[in-house]
């Protein structure tokens, strides 16, 4: 297998109900994060890249505080003294952006990195993957956000201590929210102005260039992805094409 045989699998797949492109092509975006967002915003990047970042779900009313959250494709952070954040959000498929996503992340957005961090504490005080958000820490101790004085061993200290041991220092920076989308806004898609949008042309040209096998398919379904619509497939080669092609897309 090659990796030609991957990226044309997915190019396939990507036009059948039930499966989600973002959740498999993830991975390769996150190899050309770093340069293109460098291209894209004047910071040095640093290489760590934090998926899935946790964002915690504030308790309503007299709920108690759990350690429910949502999560955002990709957090990096500048390299710099005091780190600016990019909260990533990828979509290949326009119509899944939503109106409850857009509203915790322009929450997020209204947050310093202080108060994101020491969110990350409370859900750490909740969640059973203890040594999972133990190995988040150590992360975001390399990146600058958080000062670790232990880890936990089960010889030495207990949570509680580890939890207490995990320091975070002032930052007052808050997060660019970035999406990264097959194509611009359409009418109906109404995001914060202050959202950043990177399409999959302008992350194509951003690429580094490096003219590897993993590259150059890359960039080749990039381009696919960016002008051809999930459902609009050369793939339906029988007569179901006709139908398809034929009937009106508001049809019952």
């Amino acid at each position: 297998m090659e990796i030609n045989d991957i990226f044309n699998r997915m190019d396939e797949w990507r036009h059948l109900p039930g499966w989600q492109l973002e959740r498999r092509a993830d991975l390769f975006f996150s190899f050309y994060l770093k340069e293109v967002l460098e291209k894209k915003f004047p910071p040095t990047i640093k290489d760590i890249i934090v998926p899935e970042f946790p964002l915690l779900i504030s308790p309503k009313n007299n709920e108690k505080q759990t350690n429910r959250t949502n999560k955002v494709d990709y957090a990096v952070f500048s390299d710099e003294d005091e780190p600016k954040c990019y909260l990533i959000e990828l979509k290949t498929d326009m119509k899944s952006i939503d109106p409850e996503q857009l509203e915790y992340l322009e929450k997020a957005e209204k947050k310093d990195l202080y108060t994101l961090v020491s969110e990350l504490k409370i859900i750490f005080q909740h969640t059973d993957e203890k040594r999972k958000y133990l190995n988040l820490f150590d992360s975001l101790h390399q990146i600058g956000l958080v000062k670790c004085k232990s880890q936990q061993n089960q010889k030495y200290g207990t949570w509680d201590q580890v939890f207490k041991d995990i320091e975070v220092p002032n930052n007052k920076n808050k997060p660019t929210i970035v999406y990264i989308q097959p194509r611009p806004d359409g009418g109906n898609v109404k995001k914060p102005k202050s959202f950043e949008t990177i399409t999959f042309i302008e992350f194509t040209n951003a690429l580094p260039g490096h003219n590897d096998s993993l590259e150059g398919k890359f960039r080749r379904s990039l381009t696919n992805w960016a002008g051809v619509k999930a459902g609009d497939s050369a793939y339906v080669k029988s007569c179901l094409g006709f139908y398809r092609n034929n009937i009106s897309s508001d049809s019952t």
